[in-house]
């Protein structure tokens, strides 16, 4: 039986046979898959006779900047983003608001963009997928000036993702590496006071070790902070964890991998639209993996912010 081809599905073969494709690469995600998996790309592209044309990211923020360059240009049809999720959030912060769909073909080290989407592994099936998928709209969401695809988190969890981000062992070890970053920081770090304005409701927490705020469920190379979250819902997912001993904490770590750690009692599990952080101490928090600190947070989501395919 013949697929119907929608509406939807021939505007956008059109727009890929008659305008060029931009690859954003990072050539260092993944200890180097990037470049490994470069050439197979283009082989089935020129083979294709499909337009394109390469850009390689050269240092941190670079991505961002590329995007912002060339999310105007009038021959562009779509973008593909080679990398890992740190470098596909630089890219849709300089990409949004450009509703020319992004497509992304993973090669880095925790790949939880790919996982929340069902993306394959091999790159040439990724790609087929992009070049044939429907559109999809999704959410993205916002802390303070910036936009996060995935998950962004704090306290406990940002000074481990600082730990990883800045640690020669990623290129070693790959995902294996934020469990040494959770023993490493388990050891010294101390829980805050937190208070959350969510959708202008005021909740107070003691001895708060993480808040993670969800667009999707998986962050750091496959833990499901908020098993519930989706991408298209409109709100966020906010997992608090407080009032836990190190040795308890210690214990739960795994149970994050399958979310079984929402049936404890001290997890919160809350949805919101609008989120306010307040602390006494500066935060470390990531956002797909990138850190910054500050003392006052603000999340918002964003609905049906990029089309991707």
């Amino acid at each position: 039986m013949k697929k119907l081809i929608t509406a939807k599905e021939s505007v956008m073969s059109k727009s890929i046979n008659d305008k060029k494709i931009y690859i954003i690469i990072n050539p260092i995600s993944g200890k180097g898959s990037s470049l490994k998996i470069i050439p197979k790309i283009k082989e089935y592209l020129d083979g294709k006779k499909i337009k394109y044309k390469e850009i390689y990211t050269q240092y941190e923020g670079h991505a961002t900047e590329i995007a912002e360059q060339n999310k105007n240009k009038a021959d562009i049809g779509l973008i593909i983003v080679v990398s890992g999720d740190g470098t596909l959030n630089e890219v849709i912060n300089g990409w949004y608001p450009s509703q020319i769909p992004i497509g992304y073909i993973p090669s880095g080290t925790g790949n939880d963009y790919a996982r929340e989407m069902g993306i394959p592994k091999d790159p040439i099936l990724a790609l087929e997928r992009i070049l044939k998928k429907e559109v999809k709209k999704i959410d993205i969401g916002r802390i303070n000036d910036r936009y996060f695809i995935n998950v962004a988190s704090m306290g406990f969890d940002g000074e481990v993702a600082h730990f990883v981000n800045n640690s020669k062992l990623k290129r070693l070890f790959g995902k294996l590496v934020y469990v040494f970053g959770v023993l490493r920081i388990l050891l010294s770090y101390n829980p805050k006071q937190v208070k959350l304005v969510i959708d202008d409701k005021i909740h107070k927490y003691e001895r708060v070790w993480l808040v993670a705020v969800a667009n999707n469920r998986f962050y750091g190379g496959g833990m499901a902070i908020c098993p519930n979250a989706q991408n298209n819902d409109g709100q966020l997912d906010i997992c608090i964890i407080k009032d836990i001993t190190r040795l308890q904490l210690l214990r739960l770590f795994p149970l994050i991998f399958s979310g079984k750690h929402i049936e404890y009692p001290m997890i919160e599990k809350i949805n919101g639209k609008k989120i306010e952080v307040y602390t006494d101490d500066r935060f470390k928090i990531q956002a797909d993996g990138e850190i910054f600190a500050d003392m006052k947070i603000k999340f918002e989501i964003i609905k049906k912010a990029l089309n991707v395919v």
